[in-house]
Order: C-alpha cells, then structure tokens, then sequence
C-alpha cells in the first residue's frame, strides 16, 4: 500500500514543504579540509557549490540569498540562479554562489551562510555556517625610523623591502599609492618606484618577485616647487598584474617644508644683483663724459665766434 511519501498518490496527501541546503565541499580546489574553510588567495573570485532538496510532496519555488556576519558585507555576492522554479519533489538543484572580496575590505577570516525562502509555507532554511579564510601573497615593509620629509622642489628617496610569501608561485607586481584626503590625492602623482636597477615600477612594467623571496625597492617623492608646505597621508600596498590588491595598506607620510637658500643660490643672487649695478654705474660714467666733452667743444666754437 503506498504512503504519503510515494510519488503515485502525492497529491492526495497534505502538503509537505520541507527542503534542504547543503555545501559542496568535495572537488572545489578553494577548500581546504584541515581548516574546514574555502581559501580566498590574493582576493581572487572564488566559486561555490550549494545543493538545494525538495524534501516534501509538492514541487516548490525558492528564493536565495548569501548572508554576511560583518557590516558592511566584505564580498560581491551573486547567486546563479538566485530564484529556483518548479523544483519537483525529491529533485535537487545545483546552485553557484560567487563571492569576490571588496578592496577595502581588511579582515582575514569571516563567514557566511546562505539561506532559501519557500514560497509554498514562507518557511526559511539556512545552510551551515561557509567559513572563509582570506591570505595575501604580498608584504610591505617600509621600515621608516624617522619622518620622510623635503622641501618644496626636493626630493624624498626612501629604500624598503617588498615580499612575494607565496611558496609556490612567482607574482608580478606593481605599487599603488592613495591619498587619505583630497589635498593628500595632488601628491600621488609626485611618487614613484624603482626596482633595484633603477627600472620603473609601474602597471603593464611589472617587477617579478619569485616564490618566498624579498627584493628592495626605492621610492622617490618628488616635491614640485609650487606645493603647499605641510604634512601629506597616503596608502601604499602591492597589486598583482591582474590589478588585485595582494598587500595590506601600509602608511606613507611625508612633510614638504620651507624651500631653503643655499649658500650658491645666494651667490648667484648677490652676483646678479652686483652685475646690475655695475651696469649702471657703468652707463652713468659714460654719459657723464659724454656730456662733459660736447660742453668744451661748444666753448671753444664760442670763443671763435667772438674773436672774428
């Protein structure tokens, strides 16, 4: 004699909407099961699988969502697809949820869970807790004992050490710097980066860094001679080819002060104001004679004059 559960006379039976979520972790190359977490590596997008059962004896609608535990969400979220129609009783689907680390998001661990709605009862179910871990291949060491600072059409040249801590993998990377403030944003045009060289460092000029190894970069600031005296605050981390931030964000602070005249500008100063001095002494003694010499001859024309 057939039950409730049996598909034949399913439809005879009362409604049942119980359904199920669960986590694929099997074959996904981002989990990794000694930590029971998916594994974000230099904030690349990462991909998950969640299955969702139709438990009950009435094909069923769903929607879904992916929720965060911080605020703001620290990911891109997606789902695809994030409403499930029609799923028949005992069917499951495969749905993929895509999360993608925001850039300003600093933390190094969080989780998640998903969570469908029924349309048949408004029930909710969630699925367990989706650990994520998040590492970064890349460290700065500004290692800065005293504050950067020049004066206005000076430069700051400030050697520090850059780290590629994968095991595995050579990255190639440039360095990005931002300004905290507004008037902070006019000095990242002044920065620039050297490898040791001398090359530039720059996106599409990439420095290759090897597997577990440190290299010295130098960084010069250069002060135009119409920038404003003060302090400026920046950020500097490292980004990947793919235009990835694989770095913390590290301060740079520098102070543009006074311009200071030095004993040759002086030089040059009171020589050029000597030379126009002496010009025109010069030009004063000449007219002077000049002058002197055409009152005799006038005399003398004079005197003739009187004598005929």
């Amino acid at each position: 004699m057939p039950t409730c559960g049996s598909r034949s006379i399913w439809l005879h039976c009362d409604p049942e909407w119980d359904f199920s979520l669960a986590v694929s972790k099997d074959g996904n190359e981002n989990y990794d099961f000694s930590c029971g977490c998916f594994i974000i590596n230099d904030r690349e997008e990462i991909e998950i699988t969640i299955i969702l059962t139709n438990e009950g004896n009435r094909q069923n609608n769903y929607n879904l969502e992916a929720i965060s535990e911080d605020s703001p969400d620290p990911f891109s979220l997606a789902f695809d697809p994030s409403f499930v129609s029609s799923l028949q009783p005992g069917q499951s689907i495969d749905l993929t949820l895509t999360l993608k680390p925001r850039d300003d998001y600093s933390g190094r661990s969080t989780y998640l869970v998903v969570e469908a709605v029924s349309s048949g009862d408004g029930e909710i179910e969630e699925s367990e807790p989706i650990s994520i871990a998040l590492e970064q291949s890349g460290n700065v060491d500004m290692s800065i004992s005293s504050p950067l600072n020049a004066p206005v059409g000076g430069t700051i040249v400030h050697s520090f050490q850059i780290t590629n801590a994968n095991k595995e993998e050579a990255r190639r990377v440039y360095l990005v710097v931002s300004g905290i403030d507004p008037g902070d944003k006019l000095a990242e045009q002044w920065v620039t980066f050297e490898d040791k060289d001398g090359k530039r460092i720059d996106y599409g000029s990439f420095l290759t860094i090897l597997p577990e190894l440190t290299t010295v970069v130098t960084l010069r600031v250069s002060i135009p001679s119409s920038a404003s005296v003060g302090s400026y605050n920046l950020e500097i981390w490292m980004s990947n080819d793919k235009n990835l931030r694989i770095s913390d964000k590290y301060a740079l602070d520098f102070v543009a002060t006074e311009a200071v005249e030095t004993e040759e500008s002086n030089f040059l100063l009171y020589g050029s104001i000597a030379l126009v001095f002496g010009g025109v002494l010069v030009y004063g003694y000449r007219n002077f004679f000049t002058d002197a010499g055409f009152e005799d001859d006038y005399d003398d024309d004079f005197d003739e004059l009187e004598e005929v």
